[in-house]
């Protein structure tokens, strides 16, 4: 129950961003605070269901990972072997802030094109970064609207942890 629940989270906020190259029509130059403080690559740390942590352990074994270039956002999944690229807009005037995915494709990690129904429709979660530590979270079978809190009902919530060379 568990890993269907978070890889259709994955597939959902995974839509985000994609393994090709992105376009460079399509980039932008960073213009607000947070998506500079994003850019870069972070790791999975951990991954909460209505508030409850499913603990470090499950995190880590999802192999999941995030990168940020420019308004562009490639999740990586080593454990179902997928890569998603997808562009993001990110609202800082909303409380809490979100997140709009757009764009998102999906390949393997060869880029080869994976057909995935949900890639591509627009998403919106919320988000919140703190240092080295960015939440980002959605509910759980509508990716069309964003959850008002981070442990509400139906909320799943992944944390990264920025990854440091």
């Amino acid at each position: 129950m568990r890993k269907c629940v978070l890889f259709t989270l994955v597939v959902a906020f995974g839509s985000m961003s994609s393994a090709a190259p992105v376009p460079k029509h399509l980039l932008k130059t960073p213009e607000n605070p947070d998506l500079t403080a994003m850019q870069g690559k972070w790791k999975l740390t951990d991954v909460a269901f209505g508030g409850q942590s499913l603990g470090a352990d499950f995190a880590t074994k999802l192999e999941l990972s995030l990168e940020f270039r420019e308004n562009a956002m490639v999740t990586t999944g080593l454990q179902h072997k997928q890569r998603i690229t997808a562009m993001i807009a990110l609202d800082l005037s909303a409380t809490p802030r979100r997140m709009t995915s757009s764009d998102g494709k999906e390949t393997d990690l060869d880029g080869k094109p994976v057909e995935n129904l949900n890639v591509g429709k627009k998403s919106v979660a919320i988000y919140k970064i703190d240092g080295d530590t960015l939440a980002i979270a959605g509910l759980m079978g509508d990716e069309a609207n964003a959850p008002k809190d981070f442990a509400g009902k139906n909320v799943v919530s992944m944390t990264y942890t920025r990854v440091t060379k």
